[in-house]
């Protein structure tokens, strides 16, 4: 190609692409972002608002100076629609109705999302001691999605005296000898 590595042949003249056919003598960048009319090598998705991005990639924030889709990394770059706060662990603007984190130490039990989804990055109630990894925490109450300290705690969680044996009773998601 006589043009530059961004420019796309249209009508014979190296110019801006309005279209990846304009681009198809380049050697790598054979894809046009007609929202910016450059070249490039299609690894990276062309937007000109955040909902033209995916936030499966971590990356749905539209960088309006270069035209792609980045990871936010500040509230100030989340602009569209309720999603205003930036999760800047996962890169993912958000409503800012769940608890950003990055490990369990991030979440408050208060809640009883103590487990941090590393999947998301947000604070989740857990469902397996398999989700329960910080400090002594290590087993997971699934009734209340709450983890405790299981080696300390060796009462069986319980929904309901039913989970339990004999004459226990059910007290704040544990089964216990002694009702009240």
């Amino acid at each position: 190609s006589a043009c530059t590595t961004t420019e796309g042949c249209v009508s014979n003249f190296c110019t801006s692409c309005t279209s990846t056919a304009n681009c198809t003598g380049q050697a790598s960048n054979t894809t046009c972002n007609t929202f910016n009319g450059n070249c490039h090598d299609g690894t990276e998705t062309a937007c000109d608002t955040n909902s033209a991005c995916s936030s499966a990639s971590g990356k749905n924030t539209c960088d309006t100076g270069s035209n792609f889709c980045v990871a936010c990394t500040a509230d100030a770059g989340c602009t569209e629609g309720s999603n205003t706060t930036c999760n800047t662990h996962s890169g993912n603007c958000h409503d800012g109705t769940e608890t950003a984190c990055a490990s369990d130490g991030d979440c408050t039990s208060v809640s009883g999302k103590h487990n941090c989804n590393t999947t998301s990055n947000f604070c989740a109630a857990c469902a397996s001691d398999a989700e329960c990894t910080h400090g002594s925490n290590t087993s997971c109450n699934a009734f209340t999605g709450e983890c405790y300290d299981g080696a300390t705690n060796t009462a069986t969680a319980c929904a309901d005296a039913a989970n339990c044996t004999g004459t226990e009773a059910c007290v704040s998601n544990f089964c216990n000898s002694a009702c009240s």
